[in-house]
């Protein structure tokens, strides 16, 4: 009885969060399909074509961030939440900063 209503209580919890969640993730999707691919000639030399990838996840990011600060400005979401949203995509960009600096 008892592991069948865990069960129930961790299945609602699941739900509950897919709800939340569910939203952000489509948000982050959605505005980093915003952002054009770059087109990528067969040829391109192996530093230029970490040049224009480091470039268009950087302009993604750039997208996301706009995406979540309008959210956050709206009160769509929790603002922390939001916050650690943020924190992640601000780590995530000096990582890529700090890539291939030998290469620019």
């Amino acid at each position: 009885m008892i592991e069948t209503l865990v069960v129930l209580v961790l299945g609602l919890v699941l739900v509950a969060a897919a709800a939340v969640v569910g939203p952000r993730v489509e948000l982050m999707r959605e505005s980093a399909q915003a952002v054009p691919k770059p087109e990528r000639p067969a040829d391109l030399p192996r530093d230029q074509i970490f040049r224009q990838e480091k470039a268009y996840r950087l302009a993604v990011l750039a997208e996301q961030r706009e995406a979540l600060l309008d959210a956050r400005d709206n009160s769509t979401y929790d603002a922390d939440v939001l916050a650690d949203e943020l924190a992640g995509l601000d780590a995530t960009q000096i990582a890529l900063e700090l890539r291939g600096r030998s290469l620019e």
